[in-house]
C-alpha cells in the first residue's frame, strides 16, 4: 500500500474462552471497505478475508514474517502476560498486485506453535 494511502485501520485484542490470546492490527485500503462490515466491529464469519472475497477481490497470495521478542509494557498488560517472549507475525495478503490487507499479530511465545504449509510449485 502506498504511503499516503487512506487506510481503515482495526485494533483488535482476540479472546479464547474470555482470556486474551493475541493482538492483532490490520490495516486495509480505505476505497476497499468504506461503508462495508469491514469498518465494523464484527466483520462476521470468515473475517476481513471472507469479506474481501465477497466484494471481488480474489485472494491469490500470503506473505508472513514470524519472529520473537520481548513484549513491550502495554502488549504484556493487555495479553497478561507474565515472563517471557512473544511471537510477532507480520502478514500482507494479496488480491492479484494488490496489497489488501496489512496484519501486524500479537501472541505470547510460551503457548503458541505455528505450523505452515504449502504446495510446491
Amino acid at each position: 500500500m502506498a504511503e499516503d494511502s487512506e487506510l481503515c485501520v482495526r485494533d483488535r485484542v482476540m479472546r479464547a474462552d474470555g482470556e486474551p490470546v493475541m493482538l492483532a492490527v490490520s490495516r486495509l485500503p480505505r476505497d476497499i471497505t468504506r461503508g462495508t462490515a469491514l469498518e465494523g466491529t464484527d466483520t462476521g464469519p470468515g473475517g476481513a478475508l471472507a469479506r474481501l472475497e465477497e466484494a471481488g477481490f480474489e485472494i491469490t497470495r500470503h506473505e508472513e514474517i514470524v519472529s520473537a521478542r520481548m513484549p513491550d509494557a502495554n502488549e504484556r498488560q493487555l495479553l497478561d502476560l507474565g515472563s517471557g517472549p512473544v511471537l510477532t507475525v507480520r502478514r500482507r495478503t494479496w488480491s492479484g498486485d494488490r496489497v489488501v490487507e496489512a496484519t501486524d499479530m500479537v501472541m505470547s511465545g510460551i503457548g503458541y506453535e505455528l505450523r505452515y504449509a504449502w504446495d510446491a510449485d
